[in-house]
């Protein structure tokens, strides 16, 4: 009886967990929504790309973050801004995974209420 209440308590615990990263994953989406539209949209998109650009290159010097995904920032940023939206805002586990390896903190404050 007692493993199945045990058994039962781990699927509540998945189904939380899988729920908590669906939340986070829906959360940062949004994120980078807000941050491909202010790119299309802002006078300052240039600033912008290069303060990401100057946070991945920290990342890089000071290995605050796997290697794939430095490597993948610095091509992301390189791209127009039609493939960078369609990279970052891809429905894919690789867009999930660069979206929460993010370079555009910084603009959460600034987008997001």
């Amino acid at each position: 009886m007692q493993d199945r209440a045990t058994h039962s308590d781990l699927l509540r615990q998945r189904d939380l967990a899988r729920s908590e990263q669906a939340s986070r994953d829906d959360e940062l989406l949004a994120l980078h929504r807000a941050v491909v539209a202010t790119l299309v949209q802002a006078t300052d998109a240039t600033d912008i790309l290069a303060k990401a650009r100057l946070r991945v290159a920290m990342w890089r010097e000071r290995q605050l973050c796997d290697p794939l995904y430095v490597e993948q920032w610095q091509a992301l940023l390189a791209l127009d801004p039609d493939a960078l939206a369609a990279a970052v805002l891809a429905p894919t586990p690789n867009g999930r995974a660069i979206r929460q390896n993010s370079p555009f903190g910084f603009l959460v404050g600034r987008l997001l209420p």
